[in-house]
């Protein structure tokens, strides 16, 4: 970890050039440098009345992810189901799904260009919905890839059906992405570094 960059993120911190939240989001994400920025003292070890450690999971990861809310949740779950989709061979619905997930997250506001959007990720559902039931014999695991962007996808929609989403609903997704992403059997460390690098290069990127 470089001292020069915790310190960096530190002075942006400092003087409100990066919210303080984005900064404990990637130091929950297990970024180093943002613990040190944030000065925050390592963890003590338990004690013999603590309770102990959740089963290390990705659901369990995730959920303690939970608390930054939805749209770091869906975030999450997309850089999840990308790294899912990218340990198998490619299909076009995975990448016709992304482009609309990555159309989402870098969105600007406007209701007209909302609708087009939340027409673009319905499509892009179906497709992987289709695809999902097309594969789920020849090829599972690119079957489970479609599962695991399928929820996410789903939350994207929600949120641009218009009104407040419902919270219950986006949550389910969100976990819904995690049990499927478990369900690739690939190795935790991997997952979560994916994810680290995607979510916190949002997240600390200078503001617009």
């Amino acid at each position: 970890m470089s001292a020069d960059l915790a310190s960096q993120l530190r002075q942006r911190m400092v003087s409100g050039a990066l919210p303080r939240e984005r900064l404990q989001l990637a130091d929950a994400l297990g970024y180093a440098a943002a613990q040190a920025a944030l000065q925050r003292p390592d963890a003590e070890p338990p004690g013999p009345w603590d309770p102990g450690e959740p089963i290390p999971s990705l659901e369990n990861w995730g959920r303690r992810l939970g608390r930054f809310g939805p749209s770091v949740m869906l975030r999450i779950a997309v850089a999840v189901a990308r790294h899912v989709t990218s340990t198998v061979d490619e299909h076009p619905a995975f990448v016709k799904g992304l482009a609309a997930a990555d159309a989402f997250l870098g969105r600007t506001s406007g209701a007209g260009a909302a609708k087009d959007l939340a027409a673009t990720c319905e499509a892009a559902s179906r497709d992987v919905a289709r695809a999902t039931l097309a594969l789920e014999k020849s090829a599972p695991a690119q079957a489970q890839a479609c599962l695991t962007l399928l929820p996410a996808l789903r939350g994207i929609s929600a949120i641009l059906e218009g009104g407040p989403p419902d919270r219950a609903l986006l949550d389910g997704h969100y976990l819904r992405t995690l049990e499927q992403a478990s369900g690739a059997e690939l190795p935790l460390e991997e997952v979560q570094a994916a994810v680290r690098d995607e979510v916190c290069a949002w997240a600390l990127a200078p503001q617009a």
